[in-house]
């Protein structure tokens, strides 16, 4: 439906709704007491006729479906919204936890909701940049946040400035997602048009409203199969991908990844996916001046990678170029771009000092931006691109999703499975994007939130997350180096060989299993050799989310819409239609776990649990809370180093 003051509608696609299908077939259209009602089996759609403003007096949409049925007019609020996922969980800690989800007024849009913890930090920074006038230092803004929680006094704010406030605020609880228990899902498309012969965006005109009815009842799988049916489906991520990846936020080179890749196999762990940080740079994050002195041969790089059966990706700040680049130049005389080299005092950070910025919202920018300084590097071996940070919005907010779309079809040109690894964020960002966390602290309550995380981002389609394995940074100051406790990091391993996507990463940290000791080693290559058996199941998930929309990890309500236990299990999941995973988040091996009816069989004890019931207990450090249900078949592949090697 669409609502203009004007009369004009667009009827077509948008960025996000590629295909609005054909027109709806009513059954019958009637005048009624100054109204127009529409009305099908499942929709009766009442407009009051000369309506100049959209409000509860203007519209009412009653439906029914799956045997239930209610009404929604504007204004009403989506109290029983199932959640969805933050742009990113950057430096989330354990004072920032999330617990349920916000109300939400569909009218605003899912845009209107989106959020990321790293806002509170940005916040913090504001104020203490107004006060002191400089940045602060690593570590400043998370002491600040850890003196709020424990009720101290700023050290460098006269008062906790209300930005930081809201910010915190709205990271309390999850953003909304698109399922809801309420049976209507209602999305406001706020997103720009899109351009069918030009293959571009386009602006959506003002005073112009676009929303979306999906009469779901409890169906939430054929909702999300419809949304993608309109929007376009998740990636299709290739096999590779699926596998174990090793990421570092440090100084490694082309003989570091060398040794790298000989340690994994000298150990007999598997290894994928490598991924390349920023100190491939030649400046600090921007730039693509190769850093010699680290990767003084890039072809025999790749070619030392391809040998060995690994895959990789390349770490970008995109939009930012140095104005000392060797392709700077090349890039202005092609586009004629004079944007201006921005200062300390022009930047919006002293990192992108000495940068100017391309325009990646016009096409002549953007084409020249990937081909002058991506190609090469992708035509070498680059499999995708690893986008950190983001841009702004068409609307003057942040446009990852629109940067994602530009990084997916510049991969898709050499690629048949092509992807872009970045931030999960806006509207369209489920069907080009493979996510990240972002860079989160080492500690348990973040493991928890991880795991939440990448059940709840199912709800938005967001059905390929993936995670820091051990976290990003110290988990605690105290810590002499970015190296979390053997239990911590073991129960993350163990947690990431069963997500989506499973990525070591860290901030100068150590996360390399060999590095904790022989018992540690030898649970987490279980770990990983688990993860290479399932393979085969994991790309047929891979495949059927594509298909459908549903992702690997389905939120236990999804099957059992009529258990109110489902709906309070967030940290449990299925995992397919077969495999019930609840990850050890806490200290000693505490878990609890809710079986839904059936019987459920341990995939390493063999014991049998009948549902419904809830069982909490130790696990022990070697076991993986893995159930198996009734009546499902489990295929193991051969243990393997490399996914090519598994049939």
């Amino acid at each position: 439906m669409e609502f203009s003051l004007s009369s004009t509608f667009a009827g077509g696609p948008s960025f996000f709704f590629r295909d609005r299908g054909a027109p709806w077939p009513w059954a019958r259209v009637s005048e009624r007491s100054e109204a127009t009602v529409f009305e099908s089996e499942s929709f009766t759609l009442t407009v009051r006729d000369g309506a100049n403003s959209l409000d509860a007096g203007a519209l009412e949409v009653a439906w029914r479906w799956g045997g239930r049925a209610g009404q929604w007019r504007p204004g009403d609020m989506d109290t029983q919204n199932l959640g969805g996922p933050f742009s990113a969980l950057d430096v989330l800690s354990r004072e920032i936890v999330a617990e349920g989800v916000h109300e939400f007024d569909p009218l605003d849009g899912h845009d209107a909701h989106r959020c990321s913890t790293h806002e509170v930090h940005q916040a913090l920074q504001r104020a203490i940049l107004a006060g002191t006038g400089r940045f602060p230092v690593n570590g400043e803004t998370m002491e600040e946040l850890r003196r709020f929680a424990a009720g101290e006094p700023s050290r460098r704010l006269k008062r906790w400035p209300e930005g930081f406030r809201r910010a915190l605020a709205r990271v309390r609880r999850f953003p909304p997602g698109f399922l809801t228990r309420g049976g209507l899902t209602v999305i406001r498309d706020t997103g720009p048009l899109w351009d069918r012969e030009k293959n571009w965006i386009t602006p959506r005109p003002g005073g112009h409203v676009d929303i979306t009815f999906i009469a779901c009842g409890d169906d939430y799988r054929g909702t999300l199969g419809e949304i993608a049916r309109l929007s376009g489906p998740p990636p299709l991520l290739p096999r590779f991908a699926l596998g174990v990846w090793f990421s570092c936020y440090r100084r490694m080179g082309q003989r570091a990844f060398e040794r790298l890749a000989d340690s994994f196999d000298q150990h007999d762990l598997p290894l994928d996916m490598v991924v390349v940080d920023t100190d491939w740079h030649r400046g600090f994050w921007h730039g693509f001046d190769w850093n010699r002195r680290l990767f003084p041969d890039p072809p025999a790089f790749f070619a030392m990678l391809r040998e060995r059966g690994i895959h990789c990706t390349f770490n970008v700040h995109p939009c930012h170029i140095p104005a000392t680049d060797f392709k700077a130049a090349e890039f202005r005389r092609r586009t004629g771009s004079t944007a201006p080299v921005l200062t300390e005092a022009t930047a919006p950070h002293p990192f992108f000092a000495g940068c100017f910025r391309a325009d990646l919202m016009n096409p002549a920018e953007a084409e020249a931006y990937f081909d002058v300084f991506h190609r090469p590097v992708t035509e070498m071996g680059c499999d995708f691109w690893w986008i950190d940070g983001a841009m702004e919005h068409w609307d003057g907010r942040e446009a990852t999703a629109w940067l994602n779309h530009l990084y997916f079809e510049h991969v898709r040109g050499g690629s048949d499975r092509p992807v872009a690894f970045s931030r999960a964020s806006g509207l369209g960002c489920h069907r080009t994007t493979l996510a990240f966390s972002g860079d989160t602290l080492s500690q348990w309550e973040v493991l928890g939130q991880a795991v939440e995380m990448t059940v709840r981002a199912a709800n938005s389609l967001v059905v390929h997350w993936s995670h820091d394995i051990g976290g990003f940074a110290k988990g605690d100051p105290s810590w002499k180096q970015n190296r979390p406790p053997a239990e911590l990091y073991l129960r993350w391993v163990q947690f990431g060989c069963l997500s989506p996507v499973m990525r070591f990463h860290s901030d100068h940290g150590v996360r390399e299993p060999w590095r904790f000791g022989r018992r540690t080693l030898a649970l987490a290559r279980e770990a990983l050799q688990l993860r290479m058996r399932l393979l085969p199941l994991f790309e047929a998930l891979n495949r059927e989310a594509h298909e459908t929309g549903v992702g690997p990890w389905r939120p236990m309500c999804y099957d059992w819409p009529q258990e109110e236990e489902a709906f309070r299990r967030w940290r449990q999941a299925m995992i397919g239609d077969g495999l019930l995973f609840a990850p050890v988040m806490a200290p000693q091996g505490w878990v609890e776990v809710w079986f839904p009816p059936g019987r459920w069989t341990h995939f390493q004890t063999r014991a049998v649990t009948a549902g419904p019931c809830i069982k909490r207990w130790r696990a022990e450090l070697s076991e993986i809370p893995l159930f198996v249900r009734e009546g499902w078949a489990l295929d193991l592949a051969p243990a393997a180093r490399r996914s090519r090697d598994i049939p």
